[in-house]
């Protein structure tokens, strides 16, 4: 499968569901051990993603819009963030 924006921008949305909202009888969590190991799961699949999209360059990616590059931006912060 080849990376995208929306892919990342969803594996972040999984994670700080399981990092700050995680139910046991919820469908996501209950799929693993513990919602910590889900969580280190897709923080490992969002790194992949972010190197995979370049995001952790500073230079401007050939062929974004604007308004791409600045999600990008967001995106990758966001996923920096919540990996400290």
């Amino acid at each position: 499968m080849k990376p995208s924006l929306l892919i990342l921008a969803s594996t972040v949305l999984s994670v700080l569901h399981t990092q700050h909202l995680a139910d046991p009888s919820d469908w996501i969590t209950s799929q693993a051990t513990t919602s910590v190991e889900l969580s280190d799961n897709l923080l490992s699949d969002v790194r992949r993603l972010s190197y995979g999209l370049n995001l952790h360059r500073s230079e401007p990616r050939e062929g974004m819009s604007s308004m791409e590059l600045e999600i990008s931006r967001r995106v990758f912060w966001e996923a920096y963030v919540i990996d400290k």
